[in-house]
């Protein structure tokens, strides 16, 4: 293996443990949903507007500019910046002394976190060849899966280690309450990720890139399948940001979990789950693309979305351990998905905008879905069913409709790329 491949495959494990802690502060409020209704004296909907709408907003508002600069600064630096940002926020996260402080910090973290994915996908896309794309892509997206167990197994067992006064006299117990404590300590690996991506230096950009067909110069048809996997992955994005913000509660509120155990559960679940889906989607991914092209890799994408939609199903069972297995598949499905959607924008997009396009997607993933999936969960739940249905048959409600209407633009999506392909 020569130097710079050695370089590219390192660097792509420092984007994969930035995605580990970025998708870690994103959730690192959810497993404290009870303790910030008492601590703000706040009910469901306005906690459900701190896990969503408030990150989600800045987010895709913060997605499109950052997008832009992808495409034209230096990619190591502005994700290193990016980094010391939502990490700071996130510290004031922990500290913040009111709801609406808590509610802004929560708006920093979104601006912060929305380079990463467009500057990850363009470094990949510079970096490894088409052949190998849908693999790297699924090696970072491990990380965005795993950060999401992180946000429960880590607050699980420092929320633990807080409670038996191990940072007694030390500067986090200056945050407070434990689950401050808990966060302060969370926010503390980014500025040091930070120092080490400013090691490497700034991959060459391509001139160009491959597209579905040779022969298609324009841009027009690879927006239009970007499009409809965009809205995909939204709609899986939709159910999957409502059946994070609230499993816990669910655990909690109707399975009888400790806070602590329920997090730790949700965690351990979710990093396996999320490892394996990851890696098995790019390599799904790899292996359609050299048997029948781009077409291939999205009708992949089409059936495991429908594993998403047997999985959700089993979430509006009353025994917990069959909510746990729901939450395994549900997670399996909706992190391999996105890494063949990811693998196809490489061979759709040219390089030279796969960061403006990729900070697009994004946006709208994280406003449609995102921003709406925790409200949504909340709406339903107080206001139109009122509390006659299950938060767990309210979550199978969501997820089962969202993954047959993304089985259906993906299926869209191969459609339009077979005819590019014929045309």
């Amino acid at each position: 293996m020569t130097r710079d491949r050695w370089q590219s495959w390192l660097l792509l494990s420092l984007l994969t443990a930035t995605a580990v802690i970025a998708f870690s502060h994103r959730l690192v409020l959810h497993p404290f949903i009870d303790q910030l209704k008492t601590q703000f004296l706040i009910d469901d909907t306005a906690v459900s507007l701190l896990l969503g709408p408030a990150f989600a907003l800045s987010y895709g508002i913060a997605a499109l500019p950052l997008g832009m600069a992808t495409d034209r600064i230096p990619r190591i630096r502005l994700a290193a910046a990016m980094l010391v940002l939502w990490s700071g926020a996130t510290a004031a996260c922990s500290l913040a002394p009111t709801y609406g402080a808590l509610f802004a910090a929560r708006i920093a973290v979104g601006v912060g976190e929305a380079a990463l994915i467009p500057i990850a996908v363009s470094i990949i896309t510079d970096s490894f060849t088409t052949e190998r794309r849908g693999m790297a892509i699924g090696i970072f997206m491990t990380g965005v899966t795993v950060g999401y167990g992180t946000a429960f197994a880590a607050s699980g067992v420092v929320y633990d280690l807080v409670l038996t006064n191990m940072f007694h006299n030390t500067l986090f117990e200056y945050a407070g309450a434990p689950w401050r404590q808990t966060i302060l300590i969370l926010s503390v690996p980014g500025p040091l990720v930070a120092l080490l991506l400013l090691a490497f230096p700034e991959p060459q950009r391509q001139g160009s890139a491959q597209r579905v067909v040779e022969a298609v110069s324009s841009f027009r048809p690879g927006a239009v399948i970007a499009a409809l996997i965009c809205g995909a992955i939204a709609l899986m994005a939709f159910a999957d940001s409502g059946i994070f913000a609230w499993t816990a509660a669910l655990l909690t509120r109707e399975h009888g979990m400790a806070t602590a155990a329920a997090a730790k559960t949700i965690g351990a679940i979710t990093i396996t789950a999320s490892i394996g889906g990851t890696l098995l989607g790019g390599a799904l991914a790899d292996r359609a693309l050299r048997r029948g092209g781009v077409p291939a890799q999205l009708r992949t994408a089409g059936r495991i979305a429908l594993l998403g939609l047997f999985g959700s199903l089993i979430f509006a069972a009353t025994m917990t351990p069959s909510v746990l297995l729901a939450l395994a598949l549900w997670v399996g499905a909706v992190t391999a998905a996105p890494v063949a959607a990811y693998a196809v924008l490489t061979q759709v997009i040219p390089a030279s905008r796969i960061g403006i396009t990729t900070a697009a997607m994004t946006a709208t993933i994280a406003i449609a879905g995102l921003g709406a999936g925790p409200p949504t969960v909340a709406l339903l739940n107080q206001q139109v069913f009122a509390g006659a249905l299950s938060l767990g048959v309210i979550l199978a409600l969501m997820a089962t409709m969202s993954s047959a209407l993304a089985f259906l633009l993906f299926g869209v999506a191969a459609k339009r790329a077979a005819m590019i392909e014929v045309g």
